[in-house]
C-alpha cells in the first residue's frame, strides 16, 4: 500500500461525511440551512469528518514506509 492511495481513501472520507450533514438539514432545516444557519451547519459537517476520519485510521492505519517525495 502507497501514501497517496491511502491519503486518497482519507481525503474520500472525509469528504462524503459531508452527505451527513444533508440530513441534518432535512431533520431541521430552521437551524442548519444555507442562509442564516451556515456556521452551525459547518460545524456539524466538522464533526461528521472528525467521526469519518477515526474510522478510516481505525480500520486502514498508515502504511508503514516512510513517504518519498517520489510516491506522492
Amino acid at each position: 500500500m502507497n501514501w497517496s492511495a491511502w491519503l486518497y481513501g482519507l481525503l474520500s472520507a472525509v469528504l462524503s461525511s459531508a452527505g451527513g450533514a444533508v440530513a441534518v438539514v432535512i431533520v431541521d432545516p430552521k437551524t442548519f440551512n444555507l442562509d442564516t444557519g451556515l456556521i452551525p451547519l459547518l460545524k456539524v459537517m466538522i464533526v461528521f469528518g472528525i467521526i469519518a476520519f477515526g474510522n478510516y485510521i481505525k480500520n486502514t492505519p498508515p502504511p508503514k514506509e516512510a513517504p518519498t517525495l517520489q510516491g506522492l
